[in-house]
């Protein structure tokens, strides 16, 4: 405009003052006339600042003492004057008749210079700058309401002011154009309208390259114009899907959908935002922020501040979702999503605060940054109805796809958790007619996002893992029955028929990693016949929880991997310490399916007929006496193993069943019940034990009932002369007559029999017992065997003629380990001689004792001689002379490190006692001596060669 010249109008009595350029125009005869008859003369007027952007304020002390500001730049309105037509009155009256001009804007579609967003061609155009850093422009013809002189009422002036309205009087219609850089340019936070808040109001009101969108115009029911600055009331709302498929389509528009803004003298009364995005669970939902001038008393009460507080809140536009796999775009057909529809029921959340709706936050809840908990109305897959409790996080519309899911994906686990309270829900498509087969009660329910390629979020709420209560296994493990379980991969990549069992769980721990759920019974409850101890990881729809091993190929009717299988029931436990899954045979085609919903006298017949080769928990309730009944049935096939040749399990059956009921009132009883048939055990090759059949059943508040039959035993080696003696023994060592002692640390069950003495000439044998004693405890330690001939603290007696002995014989086997032998044997003979005036004797006797054990070599030997001689009874006379001599190895530490070393330990003692009448003296003599290898001592085969101990060994036989 370098031939415009400049006016000011400048009057003080209503503060009007507005500079004026007049382009191409010129003065004649007190009026405006075109210059160049070739193109329009222009009265361009530039307005002050018509609005102050200032920053908002969560509470009055922090609008104390002052807040930041921004001022707008000026407003220009650009009018013609057309060639040929008379002018303009050249007064200020005539000026401010805008009526009589024709406003120059700029048209639909056009674009404004790229230096100068206020000019079109290098001329100006109608640039009202209104809020801060927004160029509005009227629509259409217009209609302009002003006094061209000074108003008074009762002596006051009022304020010089222009009315912009419609032509015919109505609404306003305004478009956003530009957006000038500056005034702020940083994207102060706290205030209400963004730089991207700004770019799309311009976007909304003037894009016409957007597929089926129709741009609207901001609607103002008010607007005026002041020297003070602006009073509006405007606002628009775009609420077109064609908004949101441009999103999805890549375009990088904002996600501003509605405006309105009401404005005194260009200070903000009220400004709401409309932002649009979708929650978490694909619901479509905005952000509504409101910023409102409040009026409040300073904190220390001086003064009055206005001050524009912020409050927001979030909306649901979309109440319910539907999660149809081939609407949404789901892959997998969507199995890995439990719900067909997600219903929101609070539309509208409280007051939120601290959030950005720029970005995806989580809802929080009543001006805290905890998450507000939304509630759900959810339809499973079974048409069954829950509610659930859960965070959402706000998505801002153009968030979506792998930006979401990264998003949702790191955020905290509760924020990503829904609450269900033990609801029971289907959590996946239960196979054929097995209604109900994949419902379970859920107490909490873990979701992620997924890929949904044809939702507007791209993204959509999958079950990533629950915390379920499994009614078949809550009463038999110590977890209560809650176990975190997530959705088997078999069952999401190919469907509920990917397996026959139907597995469709995965048992997994707290970081949603595999895991598996010990089902562990003590030994109190199984007798130490067998722990059926397990490890669960699969939970099926046919067949209940299974190890995965049993669900993946054992349903399947395939031959298990064996390998897979023994790994399953490491934990299980033959008589307290031989490993159940080391005597594990191969599994036979089996379908536990078939179990389901057979009648219990069919269940008896498989577990007689060992027709259950792996676990299978039954669950139901019993419609007579409406008591839930959960059943654990198990029959393994057992096979010998190399390294455990103590035992002979080739033709044994083990049959298990763990029954619980549950009734109404919640009172519990439960009976646990263990039957081994065709047991043999082999104890360090010199006690052999068959066992036709053990049975133990136990129930809460009574002693366990254990019974055994058709047991036999056989003795070997250094033992096998006991066999000569079976004549004497019952054929039924555990039937009339034995013994069965249950307590809290056991069982034990046995006999002892004292056989009769026998006599042949000047021998004789007496006080001879056998015993033999069966020790199953109830922890984890392994059964004990103890055979033994007589005891130590009541031995047998043996004489022959005037000499007598006797000693002991015990053996003790710990699981297939020897545990001790040991035994004893004395032997010896006494005199006497009386002459009358003085009587004496004298005895001898000589004994070994030995003992072998793990950790222990034993062997003592010792003489006693004892005599005593009295004359007349006055004077008596007693030597005593003991001499014992005893071998074991004993630990010493060297150098840091425990070894064993030999040692000879000897001890004498000599006792003389005298008595003469009523005095009497006793003197011992007391001598011990100790000798201990050392690490540096030959080896007896260096001192004695083999041909050297022939010759010793032949001495002896000769």
């Amino acid at each position: 405009m370098s031939d415009a010249r400049r006016l000011l109008l400048h009057r003080p009595q209503d503060m009007l003052f507005v500079p004026v350029d007049l382009v191409n125009l010129t003065q004649r005869r007190g009026r405006l006339v075109v210059e160049d008859q070739e193109r329009p003369g222009l009265v361009v007027f530039h307005l002050p600042p018509q609005h102050v952007a200032e920053v908002s304020a969560d509470t009055v002390a922090d609008a104390t003492p002052g807040r930041a500001a921004w001022s707008s730049g000026s407003t220009t309105l650009a009018f013609t004057v057309p060639p040929g037509r008379p002018g303009v009155g050249f007064d200020v009256g005539d000026l401010l008749d805008w009526a009589a001009l024709g406003l120059r804007c700029l048209p639909p579609g056009g674009k404004p210079d790229g230096d100068d967003p206020r000019a079109l061609d290098g001329q100006p155009v109608t640039a009202i700058e209104f809020p801060t850093r927004l160029l509005l422009t009227p629509e259409g013809p217009v209609a302009w309401t002003s006094h061209a002189a000074p108003v008074d009422f009762d002596g006051r002036t009022e304020l010089w002011h222009t009315f912009l309205k419609a032509e015919d009087g109505g609404d306003l219609s305004l478009r956003a154009f530009a957006v000038p850089p500056g005034r702020p340019d940083h994207g102060e936070p706290l205030l209400p309208l963004k730089p991207q808040d700004l770019q799309d109001i311009v976007t909304l009101t003037t894009a016409t390259d957007i597929a089926g969108y129709v741009p609207l115009p901001l609607t103002a029911h008010r607007f005026l114009l002041t020297p003070l600055g602006a009073t509006v009331e405007l606002g628009g709302v775009w609420d077109d899907p064609a908004l949101d498929r441009a999103v999805e389509q890549g375009r990088p528009l904002g996600n501003l959908r509605g405006y309105q803004h009401t404005s005194g003298l260009g200070r903000d009364q009220l400004v709401r935002l409309v932002k649009v995005g979708r929650l978490s669970t694909g619901h479509r939902a905005t952000v509504v922020d409101t910023y409102e001038r409040r009026f409040e008393t300073s904190p220390d009460g001086t003064s009055t501040v206005a001050y524009l507080r912020k409050r927001t809140y979030v909306t649901v536009r979309e109440p319910e979702v539907r999660y149809d796999a081939a609407t949404v775009g789901y892959e997998n057909d969507g199995r890995d999503m439990p719900f067909t529809s997600l219903r929101i029921t609070d539309t509208r959340t409280p007051e939120v605060a601290g959030v950005d709706s720029s970005r995806p936050f989580v809802v929080p809840a009543d001006n805290t940054m905890s998450p507000y908990r939304f509630t759900l109305i959810g339809t499973d897959r079974e048409g069954r109805r829950v509610t659930l409790r859960a965070p959402l996080v706000f998505y801002p519309g153009n968030v979506t796809g792998q930006a979401a899911i990264d998003d949702y994906q790191g955020r905290d686990a509760s924020v990503r958790t829904a609450d269900l309270a033990g609801q029971v829900v289907a959590l996946a498509q239960p196979p054929g007619e097995a209604a109900g087969a994949t419902a379970l009660p859920v107490t909490s329910l873990v979701l992620t996002l997924a890929k949904a390629a044809k939702h507007p979020l791209k993204a959509l709420p999958v079950m990533a893992g629950a915390k379920v209560r499994v009614p078949a296994l809550e009463h038999v493990t110590n977890t209560g029955g809650e176990t975190m379980v997530a959705l088997a991969t078999p069952y999401v990549q190919q469907g509920p028929g990917a397996q026959p069992s139907g597995s469709f769980l995965s048992v997994v721990d707290e970081h949603l990693k595999p895991a598996d759920l010990p089902l562990a019974f003590g030994p109190q409850n199984v007798g130490g016949l067998a722990r059926p101890d397990v490890r669960i990881n699969e939970i099926t729809s046919l067949a209940g929880p299974l190890p995965g091993a049993m669900a993946g190929t054992v349903a399947g009717g395939q031959d298990a991997v064996l390998d897979a299988v023994k790994k399953s029931f490491g934990d299980a436990k033959l008589l307290g310490t031989v490993s159940l899954g080391e005597l594990l045979g191969p599994v036979p085609p089996f379908d536990p399916a078939k179990v389901r919903d057979l009648a219990d006298d069919q269940v008896e017949n498989l577990l007689a007929s060992a027709g259950l080769p792996v676990p299978v928990l039954r669950s139901f309730e019993d419609p007579a006496t409406l008591k839930r009944v959960v059943r654990y049935l198990w029959t393994p096939k057992l096979q010998n193993v190399g390294n455990l040749g103590f035992i002979d399990v080739s033709k044994a059956t083990l049959a298990l069943e763990a029954r619980t009921e549950v009734s109404p009132d919640g009172l519990t009883a439960s009976q646990v019940t263990g039957t081994l048939k065709n047991l043999k055990l082999d104890f360090a090759d010199m006690i052999g034990v068959s066992a036709e059949k053990l049975t133990f059943v136990s129930k809460p508040g009574s002693k366990p009932d254990v019974s055994a039959s058709g047991i036999e035993m056989s003795f070997k080696g250094a033992l096998e002369f006991v066999n000569d003696l079976r004549e004497v023994l019952p054929k039924d060592g555990f039937g009339s007559g034995a013994f069965v002692d249950v307590s809290p640390r056991g069982i034990r069950a046995g006999y002892s029999i004292a056989l009769p003495p026998l006599a042949v000439g000047v021998f004789s044998l007496t006080n001879m017992v056998l015993a033999a004693e069966l020790s199953i405890p109830f922890d984890d330690e392994p059964f004990r065997f103890r055979f033994a001939l007589s005891e130590r603290h009541k031995p047998f007696n043996v004489s022959i003629a005037p000499f007598t002995g006797g000693g002991f014989v015990a053996i003790t086997v710990r699981g297939d380990k020897p545990e001790l032998i040991e035994g004893a044997l004395e032997f010896g003979g006494s005199a006497a001689i009386n002459l009358g005036i003085a009587e004496g004797g004298v005895s001898l006797m000589a004994g070994i004792y030995f003992a072998l054990g793990p950790d222990k070599v034993l062997i003592s030997g010792y003489v006693r001689c004892s005599g005593h001689l009295s004359v007349l009874g006055i004077v008596t006379v007693s030597v005593e002379f003991y001499l014992a001599l005893s071998y074991e190895k004993v630990k010493v530490e060297v150098g840091g490190v425990v070894k064993k070393f030999p040692e000879v330990y000897g001890e004498g003692t000599v006792t003389v006692s005298v008595r003469i009448a009523f005095f009497s003296k006793s003197v011992s003599l007391h001598l011990e001596r100790r000798f201990r290898g050392d690490e540096g001592d030959p080896p007896f085969s260096q001192f004695v060669g083999p041909d050297d101990w022939n010759q010793y060994c032949l001495a002896f036989a000769a």
